[in-house]
C-alpha cells in the first residue's frame, strides 16, 4: 500500500466527470474555435466555450454552427443564430477568421437536449451580451467606480 500524501474526495465535484450541465445562464469566454466536418462531409464552425464563474466553473460547452452550406431556410437560422452570438460578443467588424471569438465572453443560456440512442448533450439556447455594473457591455477589462457606484467620467 502507497500513501498518497493527499486525500481526493470522490464527491468533490472535481472528481465527477462528465454529465451535463444544469439548464441555466452561465458566464462564458470562448477558448477554442475551429472549423470542421461531419462524417457525411457537412461543414461546421465550432467554438469551445467554458465556463469561468459560477456553478459548473471550468466546464466546457461545445457550440456548433452549420453556417456554410443547406437547406435555404435552415442556412438563414444558423447564420441568424450565428449573428446573435457575434452580437452579445461585442463582435462588430467582418467576422473572416473564428479566431476573433477567442477570448470573448458571453452570458449564454445553456438547456440539455436528450435524444433516444444518444447520451444528454448541453446546447446554448441563446446569447447574451456580458454586462458588469449595470447597462454597459463587459468588455473583458475592469469597469472603475467611485464608492457611490458612479462610473467616472474619464
Amino acid at each position: 500500500m502507497a500513501d498518497l500524501g493527499i486525500g481526493f474526495d470522490p464527491n468533490s465535484d472535481d472528481m465527477k466527470s462528465g454529465g451535463v450541465l444544469p439548464k441555466g445562464d452561465y458566464r462564458l469566454v470562448c477558448v477554442e474555435s475551429k472549423i470542421d466536418q461531419t462524417k457525411s462531409g457537412r461543414k461546421y464552425m465550432q467554438f469551445v466555450w467554458q465556463v469561468f464563474e459560477g456553478n459548473g466553473h471550468n466546464r466546457k460547452v461545445f457550440d456548433d454552427h452549420y453556417v456554410f452550406d443547406g437547406e435555404a431556410e435552415k442556412l438563414r437560422a444558423a447564420k441568424g443564430r450565428l449573428g446573435n452570438l457575434l452580437q452579445a460578443a461585442g463582435i462588430k467588424e467582418v467576422f473572416r477568421d473564428s479566431a476573433q471569438m477567442h477570448g470573448k465572453k458571453i452570458l449564454a443560456k445553456i438547456d440539455v437536449n436528450e435524444s433516444e440512442g444518444y447520451a444528454p448533450k448541453n446546447r446554448i439556447s441563446s446569447y447574451k451580451p456580458l454586462v458588469a455594473n449595470g447597462p454597459q457591455a463587459f468588455t473583458g477589462e475592469a469597469i472603475v467606480t467611485t464608492a457611490s457606484g458612479q462610473i467616472p467620467p474619464w
